[in-house]
């Protein structure tokens, strides 16, 4: 079994990939989920087959995000 490696300085994390990668996670999950709460306000704002459309897009969206978060499901 590997021993996990320890990051020496902590303030040089912000520069791996892994933890943009992360950060950059967050953020567009955290758009689309307030995005995924405000749609219903923006049905009287554009057409119906427009809001149709994003409404399954939203929906397909979480719920690949909902499989990825899986453990494994990413490998």
């Amino acid at each position: 079994m590997k021993k996990p490696v320890l990051i020496d300085n902590w303030k040089k994390a912000h520069r791996f990939a892994s933890v943009q990668l992360a950060a950059l996670g967050v953020l567009f999950w955290s758009a689309l989920g307030g995005l995924w709460l405000m749609w219903p306000v923006f049905a009287d704002r554009i057409p119906i087959p427009f809001y149709v459309g994003g409404g399954l897009v939203l929906s397909v969206a979480m719920g690949i995000g909902r499989y990825l978060k899986r453990p494994g499901a990413g490998q």
